[in-house]
């Protein structure tokens, strides 16, 4: 974070607000399913959560 703030504020000028990250955890239920056409050669896992958009 510090070297993308670093170039923003290089680029922007001192003004620029730092960026900041965090990594968090929930506990949910999730449904993930595989869709895809037969024969189409789509066959990629679809999540249907409300878990990984929970915020604070």
């Amino acid at each position: 974070m510090s070297v993308l703030n670093f170039k923003f504020i290089k680029r922007w000028g001192v003004n620029f607000k730092d960026i900041q990250a965090g990594i968090g955890v929930a506990l949910g239920r999730a449904l993930v399913i595989k869709a895809g056409f037969s024969g189409s050669g789509i066959n990629d896992l679809i999540y249907m959560v409300d878990v990984v958009n929970r915020g604070i």
